[in-house]
């Protein structure tokens, strides 16, 4: 019973969102087209900037698309090495399954150490810009 009312809360939150999106548009749209910009305040500009934003929303740059790919590929290889190693010592795991599990633990747990230490050091860099 709980299946159904999750999919019906899900479907809910969605159509929500995307009404909540087109009523953001429609109000960008006539932000954009009455902005005067001789006698707007800073906020009306930041406002007028969002707007913009969100009408006309920047595509990702060839080098970040590129940058992306490079890391999914170079994530994938060293998942399936790690399994083949794994499963290669053989003296401490029965089944390719256990290999698979403890690797995917592994992956996990050293790409959080990375995006901890990440997000750790930007944010000492925003704390002391």
């Amino acid at each position: 019973m709980s299946l159904p009312i999750s999919a019906l809360a899900l479907v809910t939150a969605t159509e929500a969102s995307n009404v909540a999106s087109e009523n953001k548009k429609k109000i960008c749209e006539l932000t954009v087209n009455s902005f005067n910009n001789k006698l707007s305040t800073i906020e009306q500009k930041q406002g007028y900037a969002d707007c913009v934003e969100t009408l006309y929303p920047q595509k990702m740059s060839v080098e970040n698309v590129l940058g992306l790919k490079i890391l999914f590929m170079t994530a994938l290889i060293i998942f399936v090495l790690s399994v083949v190693y794994n499963f290669s010592t053989r003296s401490r795991y029965e089944d390719i399954e256990d290999a698979i599990i403890i690797t995917i633990f592994f992956n996990l747990s050293v790409w959080t150490i990375i995006v901890m230490l990440g997000a750790t050091i930007s944010g000492l860099f925003w704390v002391f810009k």
